[in-house]
């Protein structure tokens, strides 16, 4: 029967280290390699997204955005003087 020393058994546990730290480092490089797929895929997604857009199409986007603001700003502007309206009639009845 073979005796094994220390220094025998101390450098196979470190072998056996070194081998478990290079796999874990392989899967890692795996992982990230599939996070780094994901965002190519999302990247291209977004490639595709933006590749219909033209400054004509922005800029009609944005007018007709400012249009429906001007629209929104006089409604609610109509109905803050309804209601302020509203507040002086009730104001004259309290007064008397």
């Amino acid at each position: 029967m073979n005796k094994v020393t220390p220094k025998e058994s101390k450098d196979q546990i470190l072998a056996a280290f070194n081998q478990l730290l290079t796999e874990r480092k392989k899967s890692e490089s795996k992982v990230e390699t599939k996070e780094q797929e994901a965002e190519k895929e999302k990247n291209q997604q977004l490639l595709e997204t933006v590749a219909g857009y033209t400054i004509d199409n922005i800029v009609n986007g944005m007018a007709a955005l400012q249009l429906d603001f001007g629209s929104a700003m006089d409604e609610l502007s109509q109905k803050l003087e309804t209601e302020s309206g509203k507040l002086d009639e009730l104001g004259r009845v309290v007064r008397g």
